[in-house]
């Protein structure tokens, strides 16, 4: 495998001030794949429609619509197009510092932790996980939160992704 610092993606999602950003993707429609790659910041990707690969370190997983693939910070992940497939999906990216701060309470207990492989999540919650509906609500919500922009739509999206970390947190 290839040096692993030269796996890492240093693009800067969203604005510094507020490090978010969501991408709506297709695969093959926007790129065949997106090569094996880590990065700083927390990725979700929320499979919307059809069928694809992704990899989360060396196990290559298929995704279906409804699957959220879950790439804590520093994680070697990869996206591909399943032969003869089309895969839909959402990427979002965001900084954990985003979150809370460095002195905030719930950034030591948790955020610090995930941001440092010490606080593992699972690779994937599929629909059929028992936290999904409230969990996939979150990202729906900041979906929305992030589509309309409407004045505090920043609060709207931290707060989802809390509820959505937290939802997984208690439930992992």
């Amino acid at each position: 495998m290839q040096n692993q610092a030269s796996l890492q993606e240093t693009k800067q999602h969203g604005a510094v001030r507020f490090p978010f950003n969501l991408y709506p993707c297709t695969i093959p429609g926007d790129f065949q794949q997106v090569a094996l790659h880590w990065h700083e910041s927390m990725e979700l990707v929320f499979v919307k429609q059809g069928m694809g690969l992704v990899q989360v370190g060396a196990v290559t997983y298929p995704a279906y619509r409804g699957d959220i693939f879950l790439f804590a910070p520093g994680t070697l992940h990869a996206l591909r197009q399943a032969e003869g497939e089309r895969m839909e999906y959402e990427n979002i990216i965001f900084d954990l510092e985003l979150l809370g701060g460095s002195s905030d309470l719930c950034a030591e207990r948790y955020l610090l932790p995930l941001q440092s492989g010490r606080l593992p999540l699972p690779d994937c919650l599929h629909p059929d996980s028992p936290c999904y509906q409230t969990a996939s609500s979150c990202l729906k919500e900041a979906e929305e939160a992030n589509r309309l922009k409407l004045p505090g739509y920043e609060l709207a999206i931290k707060g989802a992704l809390l509820r959505f970390l937290s939802i997984l947190i208690a439930q992992y």
